[in-house]
């Protein structure tokens, strides 16, 4: 099946994915996102995987439920949407390596500037008479009020978080003291993501992610050649048989210490650039 892109030379990103403003916020449907990357796997699993990136509920989106339609137009079934902040579809946007995640974070940055455009001329009117002033006025300070209340909301949630990392941060001082570079201990994926994932609370599929944006891992989980000439990796080779008494080949990468300090460098860095 050809993507949504593939389909049109110069798609009307406007009629495809709608750029809904509230408050003068900017909010895109998760959807409709999805339905323009044209993602093979499941919506459910798709969007739980892209929010394990540490975006947070009620700040970069909010869950809502949409009545879908059927297609011959007779009645139809709910579902579960979420409205996505701007800032952090263009980062989703991004994560999926590929030329339709490329176009619409451009089409989303298109779309913050006519917003700060208009925004920009909406100062430039002035009342005409001092009623005119006076709500203008009020209607400005009711809206700053509301944005305190957000801001405040949003710092006592990232205080939260902090707290839970505080907390927890013993684990990682743990890690940290017991792994060395020059130690022949090894671990499995699964092993790797308990001390470099740690402090950050996600687990190995988050890690694995975050290893093929950056070109570290293939598409099967496998290292590329040149991190396993580094000395990070080496892939463990077995040869089980299956139900049938056929041999099979399995391969599964195996982290060096050396490569626990490379992950835990590499988490670090993705964190600090879009966290």
């Amino acid at each position: 099946m050809g993507t949504m892109i593939d389909k049109m030379e110069d798609p009307d990103f406007s009629r495809i994915i709608k750029v809904r403003e509230e408050n003068d916020k900017q909010l895109v449907s998760a959807r409709e996102l999805y339905e323009f990357i044209d993602g093979k796997e499941r919506f459910t699993r798709w969007i739980g995987r892209m929010f394990e990136y540490g975006f947070v509920e009620h700040v970069d989106y909010e869950a809502v439920n949409i009545f879908v339609q059927c297609q011959n137009g007779i009645g139809g079934t709910n579902k579960m949407d979420y409205a996505l902040t701007i800032d952090c579809a263009k980062q989703i946007a991004m994560l999926q390596r590929n030329a339709q995640g490329q176009q619409v974070r451009a089409y989303f940055i298109k779309c913050e500037e006519l917003l700060k455009e208009k925004l920009k001329k909406q100062e430039l009117v002035l009342p005409k008479d001092y009623p005119s002033a006076l709500r203008a006025l009020a209607d400005a300070e009711e809206e700053k009020m509301k944005a305190l209340e957000i801001a405040k909301e949003n710092e006592l949630k990232v205080k939260e978080r902090d707290k839970y990392i505080k907390s927890n941060h013993h684990k990682v001082d743990f890690y940290d003291d017991c792994v060395y570079e020059d130690d022949e201990t090894t671990y499995d994926m699964n092993g790797a993501a308990k001390i470099v994932m740690a402090k950050y609370n996600k687990g190995r599929n988050t890690m694995m992610d975050i290893l093929r944006f950056y070109g570290v891992l293939m598409q099967d989980n496998l290292p590329y050649e040149k991190y396993i000439r580094s000395g990070y990796f080496t892939v463990k080779i077995t040869k089980p048989k299956d139900k049938f008494g056929n041999p099979k080949t399995c391969k599964s990468t195996i982290v060096t210490s050396k490569g626990v300090t490379f992950l835990k460098k590499t988490i670090d860095k993705y964190y600090s650039e879009f966290s």
